[in-house]
């Protein structure tokens, strides 16, 4: 073996080099994402370190605990599938409250409305409302259910009946 020989490579030995750097690289980005995965779904409380109070809910959105403990009934399943173990926590991790904050919508784009503001922003009345909902609950995204146990509405949901109402 000459010593040129090893300092330039020929066209198919640098050929190999790139694919095997290459192939390397994208094993090793597969490897980290696996690994990410492995530790949220094991364990959220590694990549997020703490939990979360359920009172922080009441805080960003204005609300009662009663009224939050509402919505998760009616637009948390996601999060929560079992609404009877939410009630027996006091505290979320940050997964499960930005799941939460996800399905809800965020204060910064909609407000919390009531029912009396969505009737006033669509210059309804109560009865043609709840009448609407009665008929079109898919279109509205709340079941009439939801409607009559609810006094405020997540903002996703408030702006939907509004787009929907109007």
């Amino acid at each position: 073996m000459s010593s040129t020989n090893s300092e330039n490579p020929t066209p198919e030995e640098e050929e190999k080099i790139t694919v095997t750097s290459s192939s390397f690289k994208w094993i090793i980005i597969l490897g980290f994402f696996v690994f990410l995965f492995v530790l949220l779904f094991k364990n959220p409380k590694a990549l997020f370190g703490k939990y979360i109070w359920k009172k922080k809910f009441t805080d960003v959105y204005g609300v009662d605990k009663k009224t939050i403990n509402k919505w998760v009934k009616y637009f948390g399943q996601e999060s929560f599938p079992d609404y009877e173990k939410y009630l027996k926590r006091r505290k979320l991790s940050y997964f499960e409250y930005f799941g939460l904050i996800e399905n809800f919508g965020s204060i910064d784009d909609y407000p919390v409305l009531s029912k009396k503001e969505i009737v006033e922003q669509c210059d309804g009345t109560y009865k043609s409302l709840r009448e609407s909902i009665q008929q079109y609950p898919d279109k509205f995204g709340i079941s009439p259910e939801a409607f009559s146990d609810l006094r405020k509405f997540p903002p996703k949901i408030g702006q939907q009946i509004v787009k929907q109402y109007s």
